[in-house]
Order: structure tokens, then sequence, then C-alpha cells
């Protein structure tokens, strides 16, 4: 999710989540991290655009996003270290074996729970033993669109 974006002297400053395909990508047009924010300069405005609509959904108040529900029996998810992910899009993470799940802001557990524990001590995971459905919103169309399959997951609306 993009937190703010403001521009200033012929520079465009973009707070957001953490993504590794906007970090891999803003770094070949010309982005640099000045913390709190990834810097651009304004000529690359097009190809900052379509990089915030691919990973994020929107961009300067341009939504291109959805809203859908993900039955994580059969929808094409993956891991990232401790992190649950859709894509490139992170939806839950387990800080510790013996921690709570923490979802995203942008996702809500609508069915089911993930279990009080799992995974290691080196190597928590978020796990689930009944079915669990996800509402995820503001979920970038092009994400949606990249997904090995749509299998188990659920239109709800668009953005």
């Amino acid at each position: 999710m993009i937190k703010e974006l403001k521009r200033d002297s012929g520079k465009i400053f973009v707070k957001a989540d953490y993504n590794r395909e906007f970090i891999d990508k803003a770094k070949t047009i010309g982005g640099s991290w000045s913390k709190p924010y990834w810097v651009f300069p304004e000529n690359n405005e097009d190809v900052l655009r379509e990089l915030c609509l691919k990973c994020y959904g929107t961009y300067d108040g341009e939504e291109d996003s959805l809203t859908i529900l993900a039955d994580l029996e059969d929808c094409p998810y993956s891991y990232n270290g401790n992190s649950l992910m859709l894509g490139v899009i992170p939806l839950a993470t387990r800080y510790s074996r013996d921690s709570s799940v923490v979802t995203a802001p942008n996702v809500c557990v609508v069915k089911g729970e993930f279990n009080a524990s799992g995974g290691s001590a080196r190597c928590p995971s978020v796990t689930w033993d009944d079915s669990v459905v996800l509402r995820i919103e503001k979920f970038p169309r092009m994400q949606y669109e990249a997904l090995p399959h749509t299998k188990g997951i659920t239109v709800l609306q668009e953005i």
C-alpha cells in the first residue's frame, strides 16, 4: 500500500509498504532510498506510475485494484520466509513459532483461523488445519492477472 506520494524540486517521493518487486524495479528507474521514501526523478513518472499500479494497485489517486476472497485450500499462495504471499503481496506473517499470525492491514480472516503455533523456532510459519478464507482489499489487478491460476479466488469488487 502506498502511504504517501509527494513531489518536490523535480523529484517524486514514495512512502509505501515493503514489496520486493517494487524495490528491485525502483533501482532500475532511477529510484534511490532516502528513509522513509523512495525518491525518483519526475521525468520517470510514467514508468513509476506503471510500477506502483502493478505492485500496489494505486498511484496518485488512481486505483486499479480488486477486493477478493482467497480460499487458502485452493488459491496459488506461496511463502517468502515467514510470510504467506499471494503473488508478490504479503498476506500474513508469523514472527516467531509461538506468536500469533499478523495479517496485512488490507487482509481480514473471514472463515477459519490460523494455528496458534507454526513452524520451528528457527523458521516460523503461517499454518492452519481447516479451511481459511481471507478477504483482501486493494489487491493490485496486475498481480491478480499474473497469478498462475485463480482457482480458489473470487473477485468481489473491482475498483
